[in-house]
């Protein structure tokens, strides 16, 4: 994978975790309960996991291809 790759991923994780945050706040709103949030909430940290391997990743490119 190259540095564009995993930060493009990166990106896209970003914007699940902002939907997720939304949907939280949608959940709150209609008064459906802990479980569909919470269950929003594990979605939101899994992907906050994957978007911090992404940027590991592209940092690790990154700094292959940076002269020393």
């Amino acid at each position: 994978m190259t540095t564009k790759n995993s930060v493009m991923l990166a990106t896209a994780t970003l914007q699940d975790i902002i939907s997720k945050g939304k949907a939280m706040s949608a959940c709150a709103m209609r008064q459906d309960g802990a479980g569909p949030r919470e269950a929003l909430r594990n979605d939101a940290h899994a992907l906050l996991d994957a978007y911090l391997d992404h940027m590991a990743d592209a940092g690790t490119h990154a700094r292959a291809i940076i002269p020393d």
